[in-house]
């Protein structure tokens, strides 16, 4: 079995086209399930496939159709069709002097560019650059010192400089005489600090589309001032126009943001411990400020924003705040040591949590209430990313061993549906997002969800999960065991031992459903010599060494 690796793209979903093409994600439903809304699993059904000439995926843009995507060394970026993978554009990003690095996080690139930190070796100076994802061009440039810190934020970039040189994010370095740190005046009776919003920002140059010289539409390339020293900014992706600053408070520097395009969530180092701030994506205004643990840092990258809800990890902790900043949970011990995701659904908040990549069963999924933060409901599954479509709910992971598939299940306000066995190995990993793009060996994959219509079942749409122990017809028994009598022990829900004096195998159910021609397709995509069929239930037998062989 081929191991795949499972791409999830923000801010786009795939419709029932031949062509699976990507479309803006629906609004998510507010009310509690009904019957016709009820959770149902989900299959997950392949689109548009073709090679995968870059293996580092930055984003989509849904606008343009394009995948950002770079080599595994990271010295160019490229625009790709994305549902052909032609390659649309091409950038060195090391070349004439000048060394970029493309911002972390970036995955909705609906703004219609790409952000890049460039270094100019000959002048040590460095610069924000937004690239055009249709053409690759520069869409506006911003100079920064080597006090500015620049993180994306869903459709939206902060940027960041301490009014003093000194914070707990730098190294000692001799300041830029050229850029001389101002000190911005108190003001009074402003508790949230808002230097301006989008009705009161200052004059700006005019959004503008180019490349290094010439553009998109043959313009120069916008150039934006530098914030002032002592301020976080908030600037649109797309054109670099500012949506508003904040004061930005002494001693602090930017160490996470996260954002969606309803709120942003930014983590400040500060000398005195780190501190939370949750603001409006727009408008700048502050909803919650809440102090945060260092220890539970997970390397300052922990924060996710969905559906305006906001999750701060650690590796063994986890904070929920709801999409108003209320704080609603606040979890030691618990935690996602690597794969985590969020959403809201109804009055929940839905959280997704699990371990590493190998553990499929270190995992929960859980929601808490809106209005208190009260656990409604808990379920023991792993879940390696939250997936809407079609206005509903899918939680996409593992399914239990010793099943080898990826499973779907639906997700509502009242808790999950049953899981269904999919046709994805379960060693894909995912991150958050709308759209899954998956990469199989070196071919890169669409795929939508589809409900699955038949009641829920075991995995596979049985409508029993199947006794292990069972599951192999008289004449198998016969030919295994030679007619020996044999006894059987039970291991778990999908594993039983049989044993006679001379013979002892292990039978795992690895997938059952009501459709021989999907149980054929399983078979077939196992590989596994220990696989075997029988009707619409697929396991494997597998040769254990007899008690009585045993020294």
């Amino acid at each position: 079995m081929v191991a795949a690796g499972l791409l999830v793209v923000p801010a786009a979903v795939l419709t029932a086209s031949v062509a699976a093409h990507p479309e803006p994600a629906p609004t998510p439903p507010t009310g509690p399930a009904t019957a016709e809304r009820a959770p149902r699993p989900g299959d997950l059904v392949r689109g548009a496939a073709f090679g995968a000439s870059m293996p580092d995926v930055v984003g989509y843009d849904p606008a343009a159709d394009v995948l950002v995507a770079q080599p595994q060394a990271r010295t160019e970026l490229a625009g790709l069709d994305a549902h052909t993978g032609a390659q649309r554009w091409r950038r060195p990003l090391d070349a004439g002097g000048a060394l970029g690095t493309v911002l972390w996080a970036q995955s909705d690139l609906s703004g219609g560019s790409v952000l890049v930190n460039t270094f100019h070796r000959d002048t040590k100076a460095g610069e924000l650059t937004a690239l055009s994802t249709r053409t690759g061009e520069v869409r506006w440039r911003m100079p920064l010192t080597t006090r500015t810190t620049a993180m994306a934020a869903g459709p939206a970039v902060l940027v960041a400089e301490p009014a003093q040189q000194a914070s707990p994010m730098r190294w000692a370095t001799a300041p830029d005489k050229a850029d001389k740190p101002e000190t911005p005046k108190p003001r009074a009776g402003r508790p949230d600090r808002m230097v301006f919003g989008p009705q009161a920002a200052p004059p700006r140059a005019q959004p503008g589309r180019a490349r290094l010289g010439a553009g998109d539409d043959g313009a120069e390339a916008a150039a934006r001032t530098t914030p002032t020293p002592g301020t976080i900014n908030a600037l649109a992706a797309g054109d670099g126009g500012r949506l508003w600053s904040a004061e930005l408070p002494d001693g602090c520097d930017l160490r996470a943001a996260a954002g969606d395009g309803r709120t942003v969530a930014v983590r400040l180092a500060c000398a005195d411990g780190d501190r939370l701030e949750l603001r409006e994506a727009r408008g700048g205004k502050l909803r919650a400020a809440a102090e945060l643990d260092p220890e539970a840092d997970d390397g300052g990258l922990g924060l996710l924003v969905r559906d305006g809800a906001t999750l701060v990890r650690g590796t063994r902790t986890f904070s929920v705040f709801g999409p108003g900043g209320k704080r609603l949970v606040e979890r030691s011990g618990d935690g996602c040591a690597e794969f985590c995701d969020l959403a809201v659904e109804g009055g929940v908040a839905v959280v997704a949590q699990s371990g590493g990549a190998s553990d499929h069963t270190d995992g929960a999924l859980e929601a808490f209430a809106l209005s208190d933060g009260k656990q409604r409901w808990r379920a023991e599954r792993t879940v390696r990313v939250l997936v809407r479509e079609g206005g509903r709910l899918y939680a996409v992971g593992p399914a239990p061993a010793p099943v080898p598939f990826m499973a779907v299940s639906g997700v509502a306000e009242d808790g999950p549906s049953a899981s269904y066995a999919t046709a994805l190995p379960a060693t894909a990993t995912a991150q958050p997002g709308s759209a899954l793009l998956v990469r199989d060996g070196g071919e890169l994959a669409w795929y939508r969800i589809r409900p699955v219509p038949r009641p829920a079942g075991y995995l596979g749409g049985a409508a029993q999960r199947p006794d292990p122990c069972k599951v192999l017809p008289p004449a198998e028994l016969r030919d295994r065991f030679a007619g020996k009598p044999v006894t059987a022990q039970r291991d778990g829900d999908a594993t039983c031992t049989l044993s006679s004096p001379k013979t002892t195998l292990r039978v795992d159910v690895l997938w059952a459903g009501t459709d021989e021609a999907q149980a054929i397709q399983r078979y077939r995509m196992m590989g596994n010599a220990d696989a075997k069929r029988f009707g619409t239930v697929v396991v494997a037998v597998t040769p254990q060494k007899s008690s009585s062989m045993r020294p």
